[in-house]
């Protein structure tokens, strides 16, 4: 799959549905917890208040009230008459702790606790700031939820027991004493079910988005990376695969806008496939209707040649025409090959691959291109490691050779050096180069170097490198150039190599330059 950036499309989408969904569940179950906890914490609260308020109202007021008021150590029976009071209550209702104390937070009734009358409850400092509310007020207040000692979670309701004043100008009712009622919140057990279905829940629907988005990012990126693969085919020069099947093109209002797209590129890759396969066939024609009458005009050099030869002998009188013979030879043998470069630009041969020997194909080019290089002075050599194989079509090759070899002498000039190299850098991958040590190329011409018909000489094609190119990616392989102004040129070819191929050739086929 292509990537843009680090991550992949489909990784993004399903990250994207992941993160959200994942967001989206966090906050509903904190929320969701949030307002079930604080629910059944106050509906605790309201139970415990309920329970007090109740007892208080029997024990306010009245008679109670001032026993309660009065009450110190030697009151045993009073004591124990409230304290078998709240018991009943505390087995009817099921709260943990009743418990009455004053206002300096002394014992002075206790259900079960262990504080002796007179004593202080220190756990009570805790809740001072809601006590003095219920002292100052008269109202009831609840605590905070607090572990205790078993390591369970409590809540305490506080209820003033209240004696009506005698003066009818007094302020409001005196609180004796508070009454503190205890129970445990037992609904947290049920609030932790409720977490961990919460949880189980999250993480299907965690597994479900995973699974959907999965499935949605392949059904959108599948068609992309179609898409993506067809234009890099496209970029490539191959234009016979087809983007979609005809069975696969878009039927009206029905097509989603992926759809429309490979559509597009499908008419834009016929369009480009009939532009190429017209303009091969006119470069195959044209090639084949200038190679007539060049033959002919070898033809007659060699006639002409011949009657030059009949009528001087061994004379020098006709040197000057014997000389613009050998020009118009040699112009003709230029246009021969360029019109080679248009017919093998034009025709799409498959290759034949060979496993042959580095350094004879190399030396054998090599030995070729010495030939062409001589009207330029240049100084040529190869640097082979020992023992390399290649496997390729070798008829191609050497023409991709040649073509950098004679593109670097026109390049160096007099005096100048190419120095062509072979390498395995890789078991599976061999690297040939080209250097020379001529002026080099400006960024601008480094970007035209393959254009087709693009060239900088005065006598030239065009065709040289982008013929070079494509025989090279027909092997399945890249061609690179680097060069910068003064410093010279390097072409690089860079191409797979397939120890399944087994048949070796070491031989330069007959002909293989025609």
């Amino acid at each position: 799959m292509r990537r843009i950036g680090n991550l992949s499309l489909r990784t993004k989408l399903v990250g994207l549905f992941l993160g959200t969904t994942l967001a989206i569940v966090l906050l509903y179950g904190f929320l969701a917890y949030s307002a079930a906890r604080e629910g059944l914490e106050d509906e605790l609260g309201k139970r415990l208040t309920s329970v007090g308020q109740a007892v208080s109202a029997e024990l306010s007021g009245g008679f109670e009230a001032e026993q309660i008021r009065r009450l110190d150590a030697d009151k045993t029976r009073v004591r124990d008459r409230l304290r078998q009071r709240l018991r009943r209550v505390k087995e009817q209702t099921g709260v943990k702790r009743m418990y009455l104390f004053d206002s300096d937070l002394e014992n002075l009734v206790d259900t079960d606790g262990p504080t002796a009358f007179g004593e202080p409850i220190y756990k009570l400092e805790a809740d001072r700031y809601e006590i003095r509310r219920t002292l100052d007020g008269a109202v009831a207040t609840t605590s905070v939820l607090f572990e205790g000692q078993d390591g369970r979670l409590y809540k305490s309701a506080y209820v003033p027991i209240t004696l009506g004043p005698d003066d009818a100008e007094a302020a409001g009712p005196e609180v004796v004493a508070v009454l503190g009622v205890e129970a445990s919140a037992e609904y947290f057990g049920l609030l932790r079910y409720f977490a961990s279905v919460l949880t189980i829940i999250g993480g299907v629907g965690l597994a479900l988005v995973v699974i959907v988005g999965t499935w949605f990012s392949r059904a959108i990126t599948r068609p992309i990376n179609q898409l993506v693969e067809a234009a890099r085919r496209l970029g490539e020069g191959e234009f016979e695969e087809p983007v979609v099947e005809d069975n696969q093109l878009p039927d009206g209002e029905t097509a989603d806008e992926i759809a429309f797209l490979a559509h597009s590129f499908e008419e834009m890759r016929r369009d480009i496939r009939g532009r190429d396969r017209r303009m091969r066939m006119m470069l195959s024609g044209i090639a084949h209707e200038v190679r007539n009458p060049l033959g002919g005009m070898k033809l007659f050099c060699g006639l002409l040649e011949e009657d030059l030869d009949a009528r001087d002998g061994a004379s020098d009188e006709f040197d000057e025409e014997r000389e613009k013979l050998d020009r118009i030879r040699r112009e003709v043998s230029y246009l021969e090959r360029v019109v080679d470069e248009f017919r093998d630009f034009a025709r799409q041969a498959p290759l034949e691959r060979q496993r042959v020997d580095a350094r004879r194909l190399v030396v054998d080019t090599v030995g070729t291109a010495r030939g062409d290089l001589g009207e330029f002075g240049c100084d040529l050599t190869h640097e082979i490691e020992d023992g390399l194989e290649l496997t390729v079509d070798p008829d191609r090759l050497r023409r991709v050779l040649l073509n950098l070899i004679r593109n670097a002498g026109q390049a160096c000039g007099e005096g100048g050096r190419i120095v062509v190299r072979a390498s395995a850098p890789e078991p599976d991958r061999r690297v040939i180069e080209v250097e020379d040590d001529g002026p080099g190329m400006s960024p601008e011409v480094l970007e035209e170097v393959f254009t087709p018909f693009h060239t900088t000489k005065e006598k030239g094609s065009g065709l040289g490198l982008p013929l070079s190119k494509q025989i090279v990616e027909q092997h399945g392989g890249s061609i690179d150039v680097e060069s910068e102004p003064g410093e010279g040129t390097l072409v690089r070819v860079s191409l797979p190599f397939d120890e399944s191929i087994d048949e070796r050739s070491s031989d330069v086929p007959e002909g293989w330059l025609g």
